[in-house]
């Protein structure tokens, strides 16, 4: 199986968060108080409001400036994690990155799978460690029963492409 997921994640922290920006696409996930924003090219738009905005952050594949200083944004009223994983095969890669109250409090983190060639940052991790599960756990959110992770208990393995959320 393949697919690729970009999306902020947006958690609730109690007394700060609002409603979830109107101006781009939410979705609300399996946790009460916890949204995911789908990265799509429409999306993107938004967040570039500058040439400069286009141009990535050190290690990422996809996570350019204007998403960051988003999320940063975002991050007054939020717990956000920029979470982006490609799979294929079942190998495949994580990065993940959080801010709260505009400082980034996990991350930068690169993980693959055993059999994934990504080079450096990307790091071996077995699939309890991988970025957005550990992202998701310093941010608060715990495996539930019956779930083999954190991407699942949040409701993330629902959809495997980005743009598949929007059908919700």
């Amino acid at each position: 199986m393949a697919g690729v997921l970009e999306g902020l994640i947006l958690i609730s922290v109690p007394g700060q968060a609002g409603p979830p920006p109107p101006s781009v696409s939410t979705v609300t996930l399996a946790i009460g108080g916890t949204h995911l924003i789908p990265l799509t090219d429409a999306v993107r738009a938004r967040f570039h409001q500058a040439d400069r905005d286009a141009g990535k952050v050190e290690g990422f594949y996809e996570l350019t400036q204007g998403i960051a200083r988003s999320a940063q944004e975002l991050s007054r009223e939020w717990m956000v994690l920029y979470a982006h994983c490609e799979f294929f095969g079942g190998d495949g890669i994580h990065a993940a990155i959080a801010w709260h109250q505009e400082s980034v409090i996990f991350g930068p983190c690169f993980t693959r799978t055993r059999g994934e060639l990504a080079d450096p940052p990307y790091l071996t991790a077995d699939p309890p460690d991988m970025a957005i599960n550990a992202g998701l756990r310093a941010l608060g959110i715990q495996t539930a029963a019956g779930r083999h992770d954190e991407f699942a208990t949040i409701g993330l393995d629902k959809h495997r492409w980005t743009n598949d959320w929007l059908t919700e």
